[in-house]
């Protein structure tokens, strides 16, 4: 992977990661289903792992989301 995608799913449209509620942030990282999960430790996957991390924090301080949250409603 040499560049990102960002897409946003709306609705009912889904994603993988969908929230349950309307207050939901979700962050897919996708690749191939194929090859060995070792995969993950190569530099082309680090490299996305950090860019959903940034963006992760971006989001985070857009929203006023604290770094960790210890309760969870309905819970």
């Amino acid at each position: 992977m040499t560049g990102g995608d960002a897409r946003k799913s709306i609705g009912g449209s889904g994603g993988w990661h969908d929230g349950t509620n309307a207050n939901s942030i979700g962050v897919e990282l996708c690749d191939l289903v194929e090859g060995a999960l070792e995969r993950w430790d190569g530099a082309e996957h680090s490299a996305m792992v950090e860019r959903a991390a940034n963006l992760v924090r971006q989001l985070r301080e857009a929203y006023g989301i604290p770094k960790r949250k210890l309760t969870c409603p309905g819970s």
